[in-house]
Protein backbone atom coordinates (compact mmCIF):
# COMPACT_ATOMS: atom_id res chain seq x y z
CA UNK A 1 0.00 0.00 0.00
CA UNK A 2 1.33 3.45 -0.91
CA UNK A 3 0.45 6.75 0.79
CA UNK A 4 0.82 9.87 -1.92
CA UNK A 5 0.19 13.37 -1.51
CA UNK A 6 -2.58 14.63 -3.36
CA UNK A 7 -1.11 18.56 -3.93
CA UNK A 8 2.44 16.78 -3.89
CA UNK A 9 1.85 13.69 -6.11
CA UNK A 10 4.93 12.59 -4.63
CA UNK A 11 4.98 9.08 -2.19
CA UNK A 12 5.02 9.73 1.22
CA UNK A 13 4.57 5.89 2.72
CA UNK A 14 4.98 2.63 1.40
CA UNK A 15 4.17 0.13 2.96
CA UNK A 16 5.07 -3.88 1.90
CA UNK A 17 3.56 -7.19 3.20
CA UNK A 18 6.00 -10.20 2.56
CA UNK A 19 4.83 -13.26 2.92
CA UNK A 20 7.57 -15.40 1.60
CA UNK A 21 11.71 -15.01 1.81
CA UNK A 22 13.16 -16.74 -0.94
CA UNK A 23 16.59 -17.35 1.07
CA UNK A 24 14.65 -18.87 3.77
CA UNK A 25 12.11 -21.14 1.51
CA UNK A 26 15.82 -22.52 0.16
CA UNK A 27 16.68 -23.27 3.62
CA UNK A 28 13.87 -25.09 4.30
CA UNK A 29 13.19 -26.77 1.16
CA UNK A 30 17.08 -28.14 1.60
CA UNK A 31 16.38 -28.88 6.00
CA UNK A 32 18.61 -26.72 6.52
CA UNK A 33 19.09 -23.22 8.48
CA UNK A 34 18.65 -19.70 6.44
CA UNK A 35 22.39 -18.69 6.02
CA UNK A 36 22.06 -14.60 7.97
CA UNK A 37 20.82 -12.72 5.83
CA UNK A 38 18.51 -9.33 5.81
CA UNK A 39 14.76 -11.29 5.63
CA UNK A 40 12.06 -9.38 4.13
CA UNK A 41 9.52 -11.75 5.20
CA UNK A 42 7.21 -9.32 7.64
CA UNK A 43 3.69 -11.22 6.88
CA UNK A 44 2.66 -14.19 8.52
CA UNK A 45 1.39 -17.15 6.37
CA UNK A 46 -2.06 -17.15 8.08
CA UNK A 47 -2.93 -13.16 7.98
CA UNK A 48 -4.44 -11.91 4.86
CA UNK A 49 -2.47 -10.47 2.04
CA UNK A 50 -5.31 -8.16 1.49
CA UNK A 51 -5.29 -6.64 5.17
CA UNK A 52 -4.18 -3.05 3.77
CA UNK A 53 -5.80 -1.32 6.78
CA UNK A 54 -2.97 -2.09 8.99
CA UNK A 55 0.09 -0.38 6.42
CA UNK A 56 -2.39 2.66 5.59
CA UNK A 57 -2.65 3.05 9.38
CA UNK A 58 1.26 2.26 9.91
CA UNK A 59 1.90 5.82 7.14
CA UNK A 60 -0.79 7.95 8.87
CA UNK A 61 1.28 6.90 12.74
CA UNK A 62 4.72 7.63 10.88
CA UNK A 63 3.60 10.76 9.35
CA UNK A 64 4.72 13.20 11.87
CA UNK A 65 8.12 11.87 12.29
CA UNK A 66 8.61 10.83 9.12
CA UNK A 67 7.17 14.39 7.19
CA UNK A 68 6.04 16.50 10.17
CA UNK A 69 2.66 15.94 8.41
CA UNK A 70 -0.67 15.23 9.67
CA UNK A 71 -2.74 13.33 7.45
CA UNK A 72 -6.26 14.98 8.36
CA UNK A 73 -8.17 13.62 5.10
CA UNK A 74 -7.87 10.84 3.04
CA UNK A 75 -9.31 10.02 -0.46
CA UNK A 76 -10.38 6.42 -0.43
CA UNK A 77 -12.60 3.39 -2.41
CA UNK A 78 -16.21 2.58 -1.40
CA UNK A 79 -14.20 -0.11 1.06
CA UNK A 80 -14.69 1.26 4.54
CA UNK A 81 -12.37 -0.83 6.50
CA UNK A 82 -9.52 1.78 6.17
CA UNK A 83 -11.61 4.23 7.85
CA UNK A 84 -12.79 1.87 10.23
CA UNK A 85 -9.20 1.15 11.15
CA UNK A 86 -8.61 4.93 11.14
CA UNK A 87 -11.30 5.47 13.77
CA UNK A 88 -11.00 2.25 16.21
CA UNK A 89 -7.14 2.96 16.40
CA UNK A 90 -6.80 6.98 15.66
CA UNK A 91 -3.03 7.70 14.78
CA UNK A 92 -3.56 11.28 16.29
CA UNK A 93 -4.69 12.79 19.55
CA UNK A 94 -7.75 14.61 19.16
CA UNK A 95 -8.09 14.79 15.30
CA UNK A 96 -10.52 12.69 13.08
CA UNK A 97 -9.49 11.43 10.33
CA UNK A 98 -12.25 12.67 7.30
CA UNK A 99 -12.52 10.42 4.06
CA UNK A 100 -13.07 11.31 1.10
CA UNK A 101 -14.95 8.99 -1.67
CA UNK A 102 -12.42 8.50 -4.93
CA UNK A 103 -14.94 9.97 -7.41
CA UNK A 104 -13.34 6.93 -10.01
CA UNK A 105 -14.26 4.34 -7.15
CA UNK A 106 -17.72 6.01 -7.43
CA UNK A 107 -18.64 6.32 -10.84
CA UNK A 108 -16.95 2.78 -11.71
CA UNK A 109 -19.50 1.02 -9.35
CA UNK A 110 -22.39 3.19 -10.82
Amino acid sequence: AIITGYYSQKVLFVGVRNKYCVVCARAAKLSLQPKKHTCFKNWRNNQSSTSMENIILEGFRLSLEMHGLIYAKYIGDGDSNVLKKLRDFPPYPNIVVEKIECTNHLLRNM
